[in-house]
């Protein structure tokens, strides 16, 4: 096999929410969220099992699912809503001890709608 730098794996969930930010009154999404990890090829020839990583981004969009998310965080934008998203996969992937493997994320998307999103990558 050749030398590769550098693998990519993703995810994609939706997830159906409703909020109400900058004076708007209360809506809702179905917003996508696209997951991208980065890690080296293992022994298995996988970075990460599809089903680990759908399992992860479940976990971590668990709270926000079907909710109002006015409750959970505080003016719940799409790019609050990344923020928050990130930190609990980079916490999900510390527990499952992925991030010692040289696993990391690299981006997440958050598609509000079919034309809107935001993406948020890592700084390296």
């Amino acid at each position: 096999m050749s030398h590769v730098r550098k693998i990519r794996v993703y995810r994609t969930l939706e997830v159906s929410s409703a909020h109400s930010v900058l004076g708007e009154p209360l809506h809702g999404h179905n917003y996508k969220i696209v997951l991208g990890i980065e890690g080296p090829l293992g022994e298995d020839g996988l970075v990460l099992d599809f089903r680990l990583l759908r399992d992860i981004l479940r976990e971590a969009t668990s709270q926000l699912d079907h909710r109002y998310l006015n409750e959970i965080l505080e003016n719940p934008t799409a790019e609050r809503i990344g923020i928050y998203l990130w930190e609990r996969i980079e916490d999900l992937l510390r527990e499952r001890e992925l991030l010692e493997k040289g696993m990391r994320i690299f981006k997440l998307e958050i598609w509000e709608t079919s034309n809107s999103w935001v993406e948020i990558v890592s700084e390296d």
